[in-house]
């Protein structure tokens, strides 16, 4: 028994586990059900509100929020492809 090979993933004729093809059909079923439940849940959980909800200060919070996640992100990748240190330009 300690000689013998055992795989744990399916094996095809080729030799070769090939266990994304043999998963695909299910997998997405399961993700395209996902994706239609959330749907109709957020279609009939959530509402907008009405447009005089929104004042200037949530727009002017709401804009400064956008912009800082939009510039850290950028950073974040500019970091990466540049494979730079975050503590290089502090």
């Amino acid at each position: 028994m300690s000689g013998e090979k055992k795989s744990l993933l399916p094996v095809t004729s080729s030799g070769m586990a090939d266990i994304a093809s043999e998963m695909s059909g299910l997998l997405g079923t399961v993700i395209g059900v996902v994706q239609v439940v959330a749907a109709v849940v957020i279609f009939l959980l959530f509402s907008y509100d009405d447009v005089d909800a929104y004042t200037t200060q949530k727009y002017i919070v709401f804009r400064d929020i956008m912009v800082m996640l939009l510039l850290g992100f950028g950073y974040c990748k500019f970091i990466r492809v540049f494979n730079q240190s975050v503590y290089w330009y502090l």
